[in-house]
């Protein structure tokens, strides 16, 4: 971490959006962090936006979604922060932007830098529900 000059702290903790915060809308932000903690809570196991972190996710998904049915009202949380998560570790591994349309009911949706590529982390999470 730097201080206010710009100077290290001494600190080796490492910053997980070191480098990427300029690409990271503030809504996907809040959401991945709220997938982070909701995530924690549930499975005791911290995300750090790692490949390796997804297994963690699908068992927090498979936790979430026995409850879901007792908590319609949650379903919307927690499906756009597991969607955000998800869709954050993907950009990150292939150079990608998120895109959002103007109308505010349409979802996120992930496009590759370099590649013809667009997808809706969303309609992922939702398909995997319908299968749990």
């Amino acid at each position: 971490m730097t201080g206010e000059n710009g100077a290290g702290n001494g600190s080796e903790e490492e910053n997980p959006y070191e480098g990427v915060l300029g690409d990271i809308p503030a809504e996907i932000l809040e959401l991945s962090e709220s997938c982070r903690q909701f995530t924690l809570s549930a499975v005791g196991v911290e995300l750090d936006y790692e490949v390796e972190t997804l297994p963690l996710l699908d068992e927090y998904l498979r936790v979430a979604a026995a409850g879901l049915s007792d908590r319609p009202e949650a379903r919307p949380v927690v499906t756009q922060a597991v969607a955000a998560y998800f869709g954050e570790v993907v950009r990150r591994r292939i150079d990608g932007f998120w895109r959002h349309r103007e109308d505010p009911n349409d979802p996120w949706e992930l496009c590759a830098r370099r590649a013809l590529l667009s997808m809706s982390p969303l309609g992922i999470v939702l398909e995997i529900l319908e299968r749990t």
